[in-house]
């Protein structure tokens, strides 16, 4: 990855480009690109392709020339992620809609992963990116993208993408309606559960379950609700183990919402641990009061002398931290 440029650095550019020493005015023009496009690479690109696609540089034998003065007075976008905004939308439909697939997918993804969510092949899928590769919106992670116009690619061949700036994914994703979205990141956590399984790794499994978690709301049925209820109290229990205690709050509060009360209410004792769980989560992370106010939503189900020993003792650790 190359480094954001500085003033100086896109100062001499300009100077270099169009063979004059840097004074004041390319010094101007070199605050403007920077100012527009915080000095990194690509996008400095981007924003003079666009300043010459709209005809302020000339090639006159073999020489660039441009009207230093006529540049700064310029109106071009507050900043280029703008022009980056235009140019996507010029891509064909079934290019963009692959776009936003992958931006769910995340800042880098998997052409094998995109093409299942797509329900194409590889290489179709391959075709119609090849725009957009082309034009360095994405770009390949390996060596391996050169067989993706094979119709027979190996099934084990990773080829890998990013996106060129997160930005730019982030631009892409917010485009797509929330509804949208869900779907898709439900799409992509199932097909992650079917690929991984068997593999321990913690974060395959945050992955598949982020994803999942983000299409929840579009979960119905019980059964799904409860086989991810299990999937987020497994990625909260990996979370504590690697004393990530925040992290492990968010997935045991999915986990409890899951469910309703009344779904809850038929099992009482998982419904106490999933508290307790959340209430040990939320004291480990330092969120005390939240910490106090699971315990007391431990009260009613606490049935049993154990069951009132454990939320006791929780909330004793709680007030003793508290002094």
């Amino acid at each position: 990855t190359l480094h954001p440029l500085t003033i100086t650095d896109i100062d001499e550019l300009v100077a270099d480009t169009f063979r004059r020493a840097p004074d004041e005015d390319t010094l101007s023009v070199a605050n403007m690109i920077y100012r527009k496009t915080g000095g990194t690479p690509y996008y400095i690109h981007e924003l003079l392709d666009s300043l010459n696609h709209h005809g302020f540089f000339e090639l006159i034998e073999n020489k660039w020339v441009c009207d230093i003065n006529l540049l700064k007075k310029v109106n071009v976008s507050d900043n280029v992620i703008d022009l980056l905004a235009k140019k996507i939308n010029d891509f064909s439909p079934s290019t963009i809609e692959f776009l936003k697939i992958a931006s769910c997918i995340g800042n880098e993804f998997d052409l094998k992963l995109l093409a299942i969510i797509c329900n194409k092949k590889e290489a179709e899928v391959g075709a119609i990116l090849w725009p957009v590769i082309k034009n360095e919106i994405i770009f390949p992670l390996n060596q391996n993208y050169k067989l993706m116009h094979l119709e027979d690619t190996n099934s084990s061949i990773e080829i890998l993408f990013s996106f060129q700036d997160i930005r730019i994914q982030q631009l892409i994703y917010s485009q797509i309606p929330e509804e949208e979205k869900q779907s898709i990141h439900l799409k992509i956590g199932k097909e992650l559960t079917l690929s991984i399984q068997g593999h321990e790794e913690p974060d395959l499994l945050f992955n598949k379950v982020n994803h999942m978690n983000k299409g929840r709301f579009l979960i119905k049925e019980f059964s799904e609700r409860v086989a991810l209820r299990d999937l987020n109290t497994e990625a909260a229990h990996k979370a504590i183990k690697a004393t990530a205690f925040s992290m492990a709050v968010t997935y045991y509060s999915i986990a409890e919402s899951l469910l309703s009360e009344n779904e809850w209410s038929e099992n009482p004792k998982a419904w106490n641990l999933a508290l307790f769980n959340l209430g040990e989560s939320l004291f480990l992370s330092g969120d005390f009061e939240k910490a106090k106010d699971t315990c007391e939503r431990m009260y009613p189900i606490s049935d049993t002398p154990l069951l009132k020993a454990k939320m006791h003792n929780l909330k004793a650790r709680i007030l003793e931290f508290q002094g």
